[in-house]
């Protein structure tokens, strides 16, 4: 059974449709493969649009945090694709609720963090994630840790943020989505500040 269940964790849940066993237990689990895929394919989904609502509907199993989907190249996990593409409320809610998220990898070996570690935000996710615990020590199949993609000088001809996105076919979305969170940074930064002057004040 576990090793069905972790079929379909791989994203490759298409590989059992169709399959019937004379064990009751299993042919069940057959039966729901379906859904099981159909879900998690919703989890990567809301993870790409940044919908947090529709990604806590659909995350109604723990294991469907870590699931890997067709949708998402390169065996990347939602939390992969929600730094991809900054949706900072569902990072930190992967992150936070489900922690064994950061320590996945996709084909390459690479955590969200080494994701993080290539995108020109000023540090922003890389930060979030290293603050609730991802380990900046993890090592990619290239023996590269995520500090190492930090220094985009240093790391650009290994792998930068335009090659992850172009994975996606999102390379197009570089410039908006690095302008969003540029947004969100610099909003975050001003009600820093003025939550310190009411303080120092009151």
């Amino acid at each position: 059974m576990e090793q069905l269940a972790e079929i379909v964790l791989n994203g490759e849940g298409g590989r059992l449709l169709g399959l019937k066993s004379k064990e009751a237990e299993i042919q069940a689990f057959l039966n729901n493969v379906p859904s099981y895929m159909e879900k998690i394919h919703r989890v990567h989904d809301a993870a790409r649009d940044g919908s947090l609502l529709a990604l806590q509907q659909a995350l109604d199993r723990r294991k469907f945090a870590i699931a890997k989907d067709d949708i998402s190249p390169n065996g990347a996990t939602p939390l992969h694709v929600a730094v991809l593409f900054g949706h900072s409320d569902i990072v930190r809610y992967l992150a936070s609720r489900f922690p064994e998220t950061m320590a996945i990898t996709d084909n390459d070996g690479r955590t969200a963090l080494h994701y993080a570690g290539t995108i020109k935000d000023n540090g922003h996710f890389y930060n979030v994630l290293t603050q609730l615990g991802a380990d900046t020590k993890a090592v990619d199949k290239l023996g590269h840790t995520p500090e190492f993609y930090v220094n985009i000088d240093t790391s650009k001809d290994v792998l930068t943020y335009t090659e992850l996105l172009s994975v996606f076919g999102a390379e197009d979305l570089e410039n908006k989505l690095l302008s969003d969170q540029g947004w969100f940074s610099f909003v975050r930064t001003e009600v820093h500040f003025v939550l310190l002057f009411f303080a120092v004040w009151l």
